[in-house]
């Protein structure tokens, strides 16, 4: 099985408490010996190294990542009533990393979704019965507001990593970070809301409403296909990282489609019990990620074992592997 296909099992290789390193009688070392203590320290409040994500970083970005909201994590709840961070690990869940501390948030995170490469993650902050659409650069650690409202939005990335697509409060809304604009595209595309996701080198966006499959063009907001189907849930619309493929859930099972035929053929469609994939596995579109139960695989229509002895150690300390974005491909 490919080493990368390991969901959800959690911080495998996270360093455990150490034990406390002897003093040295050589003065030069004390400040070493000094710096030492205290990182155990750290470590023994709450049990996992605290590691902030450094965007490119050799030794992080050296393969996919996996980003997802950690609700309450234990060593922020002693300092806010809102503890939700966004952390991440690799596929082979190693190298647990803190992507967005809790000071960017000051509230329950909603969804949240990772730029492609890294460096960015935007998410929606609840407060006061509204919701903060945010920006989190973790190359300059800053955070912006984009824009607020009523909705829960959901997210898309261009392949850039420069361009950000959401909905709110009836809009149909584009981002653009480098010259910080932000424009309402409803207007163009027709379209108010539900779920979306952008695909063919960012030429095109497929918009999943009333039942309905809508492509348009991205660049003039022309209706290019339409299918309507029994149903679609919108919780289970995701594409692969090329977006050559899309899935999403009808009333009668998942279906999979081909985004590079003009008439968008159906090329799979299967029931099973995992009821949301969370996304597509970057190395084989044939199996799809399934929350914390494993990957799914559309083949043979089994969960694939795996082992999540390590995933069920970060429940117990509050972990919570809701929205997980893939990133770094």
């Amino acid at each position: 099985m490919n080493k990368f296909l390991t969901v959800f099992a959690l911080a495998a290789s996270v360093l455990l408490v150490g034990c406390q390193q002897e003093e040295s009688s050589q003065p030069a070392n004390q400040d070493k010996k000094t710096e030492q203590t205290a990182s155990q320290q750290k470590k023994s409040k709450w049990g996992y190294e605290l590691a902030d994500e450094v965007w490119q970083d050799t030794k992080s970005y050296g393969s996919p990542r996996m980003a997802f909201i950690w609700t309450d994590p234990p060593h922020a709840t002693e300092k806010t009533r809102f503890g939700d961070e966004i952390w991440s690990t690799k596929l082979d869940h190693t190298d647990l990393k803190r992507r967005v501390p809790y000071e960017a948030i000051g509230g329950i995170i909603r969804t949240q979704k990772t730029s492609p490469d890294g460096r960015y993650t935007v998410y929606a902050v609840s407060i006061n019965s509204r919701y903060e659409k945010r920006l989190y650069d973790i190359k300059t650690k800053t955070m912006k507001i984009l824009s607020h409202g009523g909705v829960i939005p959901s997210f898309e990335w261009s392949s850039d990593s420069k361009s950000i697509y959401y909905n709110e409060a009836g809009d149909f809304k584009h981002y653009h970070i480098p010259t910080a604009k932000l424009n309402i595209l409803s207007d163009k595309y027709g379209e108010r809301g539900n779920a979306f996701l952008v695909i063919d080198n960012d030429t095109k966006i497929v918009f999943f409403r009333s039942n309905k499959m809508h492509v348009r063009d991205l660049k003039t907001g022309n209706l290019l296909f339409e299918r309507e189907y029994d149903r679609i849930s919108e919780r289970s619309v995701i594409r692969t990282a090329t977006g050559d493929k899309i899935h999403f859930k009808g009333a009668f099972g998942h279906k999979i489609v081909d985004t590079t035929k003009p008439n968008y053929p159906e090329i799979n469609s299967f029931s099973t019990d995992a009821i949301f994939p969370k996304a597509f596995d970057p190395f084989d579109a044939s199996h799809l990620w399934v929350a914390a139960l494993g990957i799914y695989d559309i083949k043979t229509n089994k969960l694939i074992d795996i082992d999540l002895t390590n995933y069920h150690k970060l429940k117990d300390v509050g972990l919570n592997t809701s929205q997980t974005t893939l990133y770094n491909f």
